[in-house]
């Protein structure tokens, strides 16, 4: 037996051997596409023969045409018109003078119909309660969606996810209420083109604030309320048709009711709330419940508050210094924490009263020019809380102003008044960056990582030195100085002060905000040919490392997260960025791969322009740039100027494996005997590599096809997963849902109370229908996450299938349906405890199972 085997595996040799060295080589160039939708195509081949040709034809659906050929090579250049939809063989043979006979074929889709969607949601006329809605369609064939608010051309318009390439969505947030149209256009893999438009109405809940009329102190948005009686306003966004509030003390089960009165428009409600003096510091918040003229209800807890009826103690020391004219009071109060402010009181003789307010004061400190020499005068002080509560007056402290003995030189008048004003704006400059910063320390969730990563907060404690310094350079202009000298220096300072306030930020506030999917990447080849440029000696060619980026791209899954935020500053101006994070996961991370990331011209033309968390090395600065994955950990962050949040969706990150540098010798060392002894390597590789695959088939032939059910067993799985058992009754669900929706739509616009019951019924039953047909969709797209077990895309589908099973029981749908999807949820979520190797992946599912 294996003496014939070496035989057999002889002859096999010399039969390759024989045919290489007659070769006819016949290259199909035109058409490139296998599926197109133009009937004239355009075929170009080559045929090149080691001698010359005498017999040469090509054919189209076995319709046969020669060719004349005589020499050793051979351009066919013809147009073929193709008009029947369908796939077209086409073959190209020849024949040389040793009667070797060599024919290349190709197969062509001719597919000029375009896609047809077949479900769309929200559907025409449909009412939504909400600021976020799911836009999805589902086409009859693999299809490539995008949306827009406008009737825009295909390309311009915003790319939807794709799943199976049947099912299509994007989530459309930050809704306000009213009618909404969107247009949807389909395009297949032959290029044609289908369109759709959907329009729904949205209408949203009442937004209600609560808040107190009167000027009331205010702690990080806490009212603190001292005894007395307050105004408290419930304000919606729309007229309301009925409205209650009470407040609760978190130290008491009792709930107060206040009263409520309505104004005219229906949008305010008023009520009182009475403190008495008797009522110990307490904390407690307003709740409120309300509904609108369509039955919409909104309730909630809104504003708290805490009350404090109980004054501060008196400050226990008050003194002075004198010095340059001016009266420096000082005092302290052993309780500096619980005190907001300070009430000065000044009269020119005994009896300081509370009638004699001088100024408030936020230090312990306070400087008193309004004196005349050899005056006597008295002050008092107090101690204010921050809910408005007045303490005892302190001792009267008497000031006797002494008389000049001779007059010191003084700063030119016009000098000195500039220089108090410069000195007052550079005060309340340094006041409203402290008042900025806390503002902004005291933001949480998105709006903190938003000021984070802008380092808004972090620029303002660099201005706040850069103001400070000012302030000293104030202190070096005196009346030593020359008059024109010091009006220039406070010139200087005062236009820095203006640069600085334009450079403040006084708020910021998040716009909109978009998450999405990475799915394929157009620009791949261009990326992957900028990378190997700059990564320069490779032992791979490009065709070879473009390959295997493709093939890391299906295992990498990116989710992208932006933010349009805009940031107002002290001067009024306002500027808006665009804040973009990535997270790259990938299971086989080796920590050597480079992250790369393409920023489109429509955000920005150049890389300086753009501001990196972490700093990336550049590629080029149109821009394209990368990161090592060991400096960012999978996590790309960025923000830009710009206001088009849609354009992130045109960012395009890529994971490159590790490239192998190449140390061999290149250029004028390869000589022509190299030459010879690679093309004698190559032939010697190429037969056994022949061999081995001859030697496979026979294997497989001989051994495993008669005995194995293996291949039978993922033969019918390939099958179920292509034409579903059930896939007729999807069908004929969905050609059902849009039956049942021309006639809703039909019947909705009628007056007649019959048939506009009649329509309600309908509409009910498509949303059953709907929630089905997308279970039902979800369910084979789980099912084939698990045969190919990808367990990140199976996890993600588990929440879409969880929320779609809810909705069915609730509305009533297909008992034999929900008994599935019940059944096959416990089957994926005990298939990705047993097959996923990272327990953080699992969520809650281990615990669930």
């Amino acid at each position: 037996m294996r003496y014939i085997q070496k035989i057999w595996i002889m002859v096999m040799i010399l039969l390759i051997l024989v045919m290489k060295s007659y070769a006819i080589d016949i290259d199909i160039i035109s058409p490139e596409k296998d599926i197109t939708n133009e009937t004239q195509i355009k075929l170009i081949s080559t045929i090149v023969s080691t001698s010359n040709l005498v017999d040469c034809n090509y054919s189209v659906d076995q319709e046969t045409h020669s060719i004349n050929c005589s020499t050793t090579s051979y351009v066919l250049n013809t147009t073929l018109n193709l008009s029947q939809e369908g796939r077209h063989f086409i073959q190209i043979c020849a024949r040389d003078e040793s009667n070797q006979t060599s024919c290349e074929q190709k197969e062509i889709e001719i597919d000029y119909t375009a896609p047809s969607i077949v479900l769309v949601n929200p559907s025409n006329g449909e009412e939504i309660n909400e600021k976020e809605v799911k836009l999805e369609v589902v086409t009859d064939e693999e299809s490539k969606c995008r949306y827009s608010d406008n009737p825009e051309n295909f390309e311009s318009m915003d790319a939807m996810d794709t799943l199976n390439n049947l099912l299509h969505k994007t989530l459309l947030v930050g809704l306000e209420e009213g009618e909404y149209n969107y247009y949807v256009k389909c395009r297949d893999r032959a290029g044609n083109i289908v369109s759709i438009t959907t329009n729904f109405i949205v209408n949203l809940p009442p937004e209600v604030s609560v808040y107190i009329e009167e000027e009331t102190p205010k702690k990080d948005d806490t009212y603190i309320l001292k005894a007395g009686t307050y105004t408290i306003v419930l304000e919606a966004s729309e007229p309301i048709k009925t409205a209650s509030l009470y407040y609760q003390f978190n130290d008491e089960s009792a709930k107060h009711v206040i009263n409520l009165i309505s104004t005219e428009d229906k949008k305010k409600w008023k009520g009182y709330l009475i403190i008495s003096k008797g009522t110990q510091n307490k904390a407690g918040s307003f709740y409120y419940s309300v509904k609108d003229y369509d039955d919409l209800s909104s309730s909630g807890s809104e504003t708290m508050f805490l009350v404090d009826t109980i004054p501060p103690d008196m400050v226990d020391s008050f003194g002075y210094n004198y010095e340059n004219n001016t009266v420096v009071l000082k005092w302290h109060h052993p309780y500096q924490d619980e005190v907001e402010k300070y009430r000065l009181y000044k009269k020119d003789k005994p009896g300081v009263g509370y009638t004699d307010l001088l100024s408030e004061i936020e230090s312990d400190t306070y400087e008193d020019v309004n004196i005349e020499e050899g005056e006597t005068y008295y002050y008092r002080v107090s101690a204010v809380d921050a809910a408005g509560n007045e303490g005892t007056l302190s001792q009267e402290l008497k000031v006797v102003i002494p008389v000049k003995e001779e007059e010191k030189p003084r700063l030119d008048p016009e000098v000195e008044k500039r220089l108090n004003d410069t000195k007052r704006d550079i005060n309340l400059l340094l006041l409203d960056i402290e008042n900025t910063i806390t503002e902004l320390d005291s933001k949480d969730g998105e709006e903190a990582d938003m000021i984070s990563i802008l380092g808004l907060t972090a620029s303002l404690r660099g201005i706040k030195n850069k103001v400070n310094s000012l302030k000293n350079q104030l202190g070096a202009i005196d009346a030593s100085m020359d008059k024109s000298e010091a009006m220039n220096r406070l010139s200087n300072i005062e236009k820095s002060i203006e640069t600085y306030k334009a450079a403040i930020p006084k708020t910021l506030e998040i716009i909109s905000k978009k998450s999405w999917i990475q799915g394929g990447v157009e620009q791949e080849p261009l990326i992957v040919e900028k990378y190997m440029l700059v990564k320069k000696k490779t032992k791979e060619g490009y065709n070879d490392y473009l390959s295997r980026v493709k093939q890391l791209e299906d295992e990498v899954i990116i989710n992208g997260e932006a933010w349009k935020v805009r940031v107002i500053y002290l001067d009024g101006k306002e500027k808006e960025y665009i804040v973009i994070e990535k997270n790259v996961d990938y299971r086989e991370f080796t920590g050597k791969e480079d992250i790369v990331e393409y920023i489109p011209k429509t955000l920005s033309t150049s890389s300086d322009g753009i501001i990196f968390k972490t700093t990336p090395k550049i590629i080029e600065k149109d821009p394209i740039v990368y990161w090592d994955y060991g400096s960012i950990t999978g996590r790309i962050t960025y923000y830009l100027e710009g206001s088009d949040l849609g354009e992130v969706l045109n960012t395009k990150t890529l994971v490159m494996p590790v490239i192998e540098e190449d140390n061999s010798i290149t250029g004028a060392a390869v000589t022509e005997n190299t030459g010879i002894i690679r093309t004698i390597w190559d032939n010697i590789i190429m037969i056994t590599g022949i061999i081995a695959i001859l030697g496979l088939v026979a294997y497989y032939y001989f051994y495993i096809r008669p005995s194995s059910p293996l291949i039978d067993q993922q033969q019918g799985e390939i099958t179920t997963m292509i034409e579903p058992s059930n896939s007729q009754d999807l069908s004929l669900k969905i050609k059902t849902y849009n039956n049942l929706l021309r006639h809703y739509n039909t019947v909705r616009k009628t007056s007649d109370p019959l048939l506009r019951n009649n329509a309600l019924l309908l509409a009910n039953r498509l949303k059953a229908l709907y929630t089905e047909i997308m279970l039902e969709l979800k369910l084979r797209e789980a099912e084939m996450a698990a045969r190919n077990k990808d367990i990140a895309t199976l996890s993600y589908l588990l929440d879409d299938i969880e929320e779609l099973y809810d909705r069915a029981k609730s509305i009533g749908a297909s008992q034999e349906l929900i008994y599935r999807a019940n059944k096959e949820l416990h089957t994926f979520k005990r298939f990705i405890v047993e097959n996923d190797p990272f327990t953080t992946r699992m969520g809650g599912y281990k615990n669930g199972v």
